[in-house]
């Protein structure tokens, strides 16, 4: 997974995001121009259209973005899931262990999983009034 903090954020400083993917990752870039290109946009970025392989490019002061590039096989008359996991953390150890954990479960199952923590959340209080 890609990991970023921003030490300077205001709000969020401490926190770590993160971008992984339930699929294997080939090559990163946090470089928004390396992406782009000169003369892509962000509809048809020169990256993907070109096929290219990401350089690897952290850096600060740069125009940030995460960026995570992947090589797909779809067999012939199949077809393939890829989910992406995009999140924040208290810290780096468990910004890996988040993505660890829903990088091993089936989508539909995280989904359930969700609205189980929710419904367990929001159905604690139940208020009743005579209106």
């Amino acid at each position: 997974a890609l990991l970023a903090q921003n030490p300077y954020g205001l709000d969020f400083g401490e926190r770590v995001a993160f971008l992984g993917a339930s699929h294997p990752i080939h090559s990163v870039t946090a470089d928004r121009s390396e992406f782009i290109g000169r003369h892509g946009t962000t509809e048809y970025p020169q990256a993907v259209l070109g096929g290219l392989a990401l350089s690897g490019r952290i850096e600060a002061g740069d125009d940030p973005c995460a960026v995570v590039a992947s090589d797909i096989d779809i067999p012939a008359g199949g077809d393939v899931t890829l989910s992406w996991l995009l999140g924040d953390a208290a810290t780096p150890a468990e910004a890996s262990a988040l993505v660890q954990t829903h990088r091993g479960k089936d989508f539909d199952q995280r989904l359930a999983d969700n609205e189980k923590a929710w419904r367990g959340f929001l159905d604690t209080i139940q208020v009743e009034t005579p209106d």
